[in-house]
């Protein structure tokens, strides 16, 4: 549950400066209406009957990776601790937080 709430705080501390094009990070009504785009975009595809969950994961996964930068928002979550990690360690951290953000 804390992994989580860091992981939001991350998201919403980090969206402006990460998401979408760069007139989004600097006119905050194009990031609301990217950002809007992106929850319409997702909920669509996670409410997709004909798919299986596996799919609906990919399709959301996909969707999440175009609009966030989840390797720089990993690292962020993780802190000071980054830097104490192998570049191994920190390659399979990012591919589990990755999978971890989307399953959530």
């Amino acid at each position: 549950m804390i992994v989580r709430d860091i992981v939001l705080a991350a998201f919403l501390l980090l969206v402006p400066g990460l998401s979408g094009p760069a007139q989004a990070a600097t006119d905050p009504t194009a990031a609301a209406a990217f950002i809007d785009g992106l929850g319409k975009q997702a909920f669509s595809t996670l409410q997709q009957g004909e798919m299986s969950l596996a799919e609906r994961e990919a399709a959301f996964g996909s969707i999440l990776r175009q609009g966030f930068d989840l390797n720089l928002i990993g690292r962020f979550v993780l802190g000071k601790h980054w830097r104490r990690a192998t570049p191994e360690q920190q390659a399979d951290y990012l591919a589990v937080f990755s999978d971890f953000v989307i399953k959530t």
